[in-house]
């Protein structure tokens, strides 16, 4: 584990491949910015073909937290996700707040990065070891609040935290 409140790892997950890998967070690289936005714009940078499709599978969408997330100071209950955006076709973010942050702390994952593209409605289980691929069709056409509940439902767990597409995100 990184010093000075960063968890030290990084997840990637490919949703074509339904594979993961969780790679050590170099100390070097991550001092250079500060927090989750930073950090998720440094990475898209260096890893974002520029002239993919927004839409398309080589897109990244990256979820990060900063080394304040999960503490008690104000405004740390938040998290980034970032990706090329297909409204402008450049970087596009948006800051989420909640319990969701804090969990991801939890598990030891800096950054939160996916790639490619499910062939199958699914939602991902992470856990500190990785990443359990759950096909769940049953969930099509569900508000947030209704996949919210039958997720904890399904894994017996209400305090599970989920980041939801919604509808729009299943087309």
């Amino acid at each position: 584990m990184l010093k000075y409140g960063y968890g030290g790892k990084v997840l990637r997950i490919d949703l074509t491949e339904r594979k993961f890998q969780i790679e050590p967070l170099d100390e070097s690289w991550i001092r250079s910015v500060i927090g989750g936005r930073a950090a998720n714009t440094k990475r898209l940078f260096e890893e974002l073909d520029p002239d993919c499709d927004p839409l398309g599978p080589d897109n990244i969408i990256i979820f990060g937290i900063g080394p304040l997330t999960g503490s008690l100071l104000p405004a740390s209950a938040y998290y980034t996700v970032s990706a090329r955006s297909p409204l402008t076709g450049i970087l596009g973010d948006s800051a989420a707040g909640g319990q969701f942050a804090a969990e991801m702390k939890l598990t030891g994952f800096d950054q939160i990065i996916m790639t490619g593209k499910a062939d199958k409605l699914l939602y991902l289980m992470i856990t500190e070891n990785g990443v359990e691929f759950i096909e769940c069709p049953e969930y099509a056409g569900k508000t947030i609040i209704e996949t919210t509940e039958a997720i904890r439902r399904e894994q017996s767990d209400y305090s599970v935290q989920v980041a939801d597409i919604g509808a729009a995100g299943e087309k």
